[in-house]
């Protein structure tokens, strides 16, 4: 029998698993190579946690701050709808108030809602969160410090998963915002104290206005020691602003381990660029929605008038003339169209149901805008590149390029779309409370009890109702009658 060869072993660098290094027993790479033999490797199972970055099943977050979304409508819809896509994009100086519902709505694409923060006196400032429809976000608290501004939100990405998110911005200090990083730090961290407690993880993003790029900045050093000391993990590592400083963080607790890989630097929306990320939860990234509908055009017009002929409304007592209209008999008519319509209508046109995917959509893009966002594209990573201040100008003049004809092809679609529907009252007021307004969701009265809320929405139908037979059933005097 051969004696018994030494197997060299690779062992995997993964942390906390207990594993020690063998590279004392493993021969020379180029030897082990030429010896090695399949039969000599096994398969490891490993656990979900340590498998390879796979963005399936995650959240995409982008944080941005706009510096002012009133001008930049159509380049951030873009970028969501077309370059993007996230799940979660949240917005720092939004610059809105609060009658600027018409921004808002061309703000949100279709697929998306959004609910925002408006700063209180001052103008700028403002915060906002754009997310799926699918997703389940409720605003928990938003507010001003004296040195920053917060808006936090709970997201259910799932029945079993939540995940809360703290969106702040700092200004920086000016003369209109004399207050200094010592102050920010101990609001911040009196902020954080009852916050680190909750269940659910816990994201926190923003601009903080921070050189945290800077180890010799005191500032940034006292920032990184404070998220440290109370167990926080900064992850951007990259510049997010044009004077290369990383401004806009993301942050988790250590605890959690919701990063699914390394944030990204993305577009750059204003002198900040975009951050990108993605979280681990479970999610269906696809939504689906259900419709119901008829195929009333493809009817046969002639079947239907027979067959209605053909019905008791046409045929029986209710059509003679001397038939006494009482209370009974008008409802008992009433139920017999019903049922009468329903049953042909049914029958020429039954209802069928579709499920649709559910995508956001520009219907203004064109082939021009298209070509102008990859000249944007070659423009921006030459400058990223170079840095020059020639490249960054040319940069700015492709990005308000894009800009430009975003706002002309909405312009355009919207002015034809009116011309194109003048006689259509329908679309046109459509159209206009999908500009002008924002979503709104039903909201009932603040009831403690709701039996009694139940029993008033149930007497005001009644009323309703009474209302409507008493005019139906008022005498209307004809000319004739009238006549002296």
């Amino acid at each position: 029998m051969n004696s018994l060869r030494r197997i060299g072993t690779i062992v995997s660098s993964r942390p906390d698993y207990g594993l020690i290094n063998s590279t004392a027993l493993r021969p020379p790479v180029s030897d082990f190579v030429r010896r090695s033999q399949q039969t000599n490797l096994i398969s490891i199972d490993c656990l979900p946690q340590i498998s390879a970055n796979c963005h399936n099943n995650s959240l995409k977050f982008c944080l941005v701050n706009s510096r002012s979304v009133r001008n930049k409508t159509g380049d951030i819809a873009d970028y969501i709808v077309h370059d993007c896509k996230p799940d979660i994009l949240a917005i720092t100086e939004s610059w809105l108030g609060r009658d600027d519902d018409a921004v808002r709505a061309e703000l949100c694409p279709e697929g998306y809602e959004m609910d925002d923060h408006v700063r209180g006196m001052r103008r700028g400032g403002g915060i906002a969160l754009l997310y799926r429809d699918f997703l389940g976000v409720t605003k928990v608290d938003a507010g001003n410090k004296k040195s920053f501004e917060f808006s936090e939100w709970l997201v259910n990405s799932s029945s079993a998963h939540q995940l809360r998110i703290l969106v702040v911005y700092r200004p920086p200090y000016s003369s209109e915002h004399r207050i200094p990083v010592s102050v920010f730090l101990a609001e911040f961290f009196s902020h954080l104290e009852p916050l680190l407690l909750c269940k659910e993880p816990l994201l926190i993003c923003g601009d903080f206005n921070i050189h945290v790029d800077s180890t010799e900045d005191p500032d940034s050093v006292k920032f990184c020691d404070l998220l440290e000391s109370v167990g926080l993990r900064q992850h951007v590592n990259q510049a997010t602003h044009v004077n290369d400083h990383t401004l806009d963080l993301i942050i988790t607790r250590f605890s959690d381990n919701i990063m699914d890989g390394r944030p990204g630097i993305d577009r750059f929306i204003s002198d900040h660029a975009a951050v990108v990320c993605h979280l681990a939860a479970p999610t269906s990234l696809i939504s689906y929605r259900k419709i119901t509908y008829r195929k009333l055009k493809s009817v046969d017009r002639d079947v239907l008038r027979e067959d209605l002929a053909a019905t008791s409304l046409c045929t029986s007592r209710y059509c003679e003339t001397e038939y006494r209209r009482d209370e009974n008999s008008t409802d008992a008519l009433a139920r017999e169209y019903n049922l009468t319509l329903k049953k042909l209508t049914d029958r020429h046109a039954p209802l069928k149901t579709k499920v649709l995917r559910a995508r956001p959509s520009a219907p203004w893009y064109n082939v021009d805008i298209d070509a102008a966002k990859r000249r944007r594209r070659k423009a921006e990573r030459v400058w990223r590149k170079s840095k020059s201040l020639a490249d960054f100008t040319e940069f700015k003049s492709s990005r308000n390029r894009v800009t430009y004809l975003i706002n002309k092809a909405k312009k355009t679609y919207y002015t034809d779309f009116i011309s194109d529907n003048s006689e259509n009252q329908g679309k046109h007021f459509r159209a206009a409370s999908k500009l002008l307004t924002t979503k709104n969701e039903l909201n009932f009265p603040n009831y403690t009890n709701n039996t009694a809320l139940c029993n008033d929405i149930g007497e005001f139908f009644v009323r309703k109702v009474s209302k409507i037979r008493s005019d139906v059933d008022r005498p209307v005097l004809d000319e004739e009658s009238c006549a002296p």
